[in-house]
């Protein structure tokens, strides 16, 4: 039993599925997609996909990926309230905020200065704890976002979105893959653990 986000589920690990299948076939996946948090145990999850820094010291984590993040929003938000040019304009702006299912406490948005991390609280109209959602209501021009690039790539792309304080990169976001301490001995833990992790690195 496996646990992912709903977006890297859907974009990175189901596309490439077939491949584990064909290199461990006697192997049955059960593949549970949300943004919510997990209990492991009670949930008798095997081992999950999480981004950001993992809080739970029962687990062992693996870092496989560090996602790279982009400020953007919708040319209709844009034309209705400016471009931002500097993290300053931001107090003039509101964004689509993303709360933790596990906290339900809004995450801040942040940017790397100097090597520094600079937290900045954004107003919103609408908050979601969902990744799709997130991109979705970014699209319809509630706000300004912080996501994951790969998420928005293709929006970039063929301009629906529009990137904003390009010379302001934000903390990349750590993707790690874990596990139960005591499941670390599992053949077919470990053979997912090592598939997932050569998926990322690709």
């Amino acid at each position: 039993r496996i646990d992912v986000p709903s977006t890297i589920g859907r974009q990175i690990l189901i596309p490439k599925l077939y491949d584990f299948h064909e290199r461990y076939p006697e192997v049955e996946l059960a593949i549970g997609m949300s943004d919510r948090h997990v209990d492991l145990v009670r949930e008798a999850v095997d081992c999950v996909i999480r981004g950001g820094v993992l809080a739970d010291s029962t687990l062992v984590a693996k870092r496989i990926a560090s996602f790279k993040v982009v400020t953007c929003a919708s040319p209709k938000y844009l034309e209705r309230h400016g471009v931002p040019t500097c993290v300053e304009d931001l107090s003039d702006h509101v964004a689509v905020n993303y709360f933790s299912s596990r906290t339900g406490r809004i995450i801040d948005w942040d940017f790397l200065v100097d090597g520094q991390s600079i937290p900045v609280k954004m107003k919103s109209e609408v908050s979601v704890n969902d990744g799709e959602a997130y991109v979705e209501c970014a699209l319809q021009g509630f706000g300004l976002t912080q996501v994951a690039r790969f998420m928005a790539h293709k929006y970039l792309e063929s301009g629906q979105l529009i990137e904003v304080l390009p010379q302001l990169s934000p903390s990349p976001i750590p993707i790690s893959v874990a596990y139960l301490q005591n499941r670390h001995l599992s053949p077919k833990v470990r053979a997912f653990v090592d598939w997932v992790s050569e998926l990322f690195s690709s």
